[in-house]
């Protein structure tokens, strides 16, 4: 983050150059969508912050043990919800971890949906410091809002399941940034996920 950001600095100086403060102001006009785009990433704390309460709340917390059917028990608020949450794939080098999460079973949803969580290493040997991309294939994340927010903010990990366009209906003030499987995942990853610094170098 702080690397782009020095970069931006660095062509706006280079653009900028012996121009007037009207030039100077007209070229950040043009060009706020580059410095919003880098300013817009986030880490997961804050994206649990900015969420809604009532989905957090269904996300549950970690049991802190070792789940009966799977990697991690998480008492995720679900009618009808069958075994753990399963960490199915682990690329350390790039930080990128895949879940299996539960649903509420059928007909509400399908058994399980998949969580992609990606941390962008800066050097800073904590997860909740690092700006992170989510995805989930659950139709709550691609339909109520999240997907969309995901993708203007840039934190969506990948392509859109759906059209990500505004939920103008389904989230009309704009409340919904993560669905609860993603919020499990968080909460998993705060209570669960310990490295050493050694993993977080560049």
């Amino acid at each position: 983050m702080k690397d782009l950001l020095n970069e931006l600095e660095i062509i706006v100086a280079s653009e900028m150059h012996h121009k007037t403060d009207l030039e100077y102001y007209e070229f950040l006009k043009e060009n706020e969508h580059l410095a919003a785009k880098l300013l817009n990433e986030v880490n997961y704390p804050q994206l649990i912050a900015k969420n809604n309460s009532v989905i957090n709340s269904r996300a549950g917390r970690s049991n802190y043990k070792r789940g009966t059917s799977g990697d991690f028990s998480q008492d995720i608020q679900n009618d009808t919800r069958p075994g753990d949450i399963d960490l199915v794939n682990a690329d350390i080098k790039n930080f990128l971890f895949q879940f299996s999460v539960p649903g509420d079973g059928w007909p509400n949803s399908k058994p399980r949906y998949q969580v992609d969580i990606k941390f962008d290493k800066d050097g800073r040997p904590s997860l909740a410091a690092l700006d992170v991309k989510v995805k989930c294939n659950c139709p709550f994340f691609i339909y109520n809002g999240p997907e969309y927010q995901a993708k203007s903010d840039n934190y969506l990990l990948g392509n859109p399941g759906g059209t990500a366009t505004p939920p103008d209906i389904r989230d009309p003030n704009r409340v919904y940034y993560v669905c609860k499987h993603i919020a499990a995942v968080f909460d998993l990853i705060r209570a669960r996920f310990r490295f050493p610094a050694s993993y977080f170098k560049v």
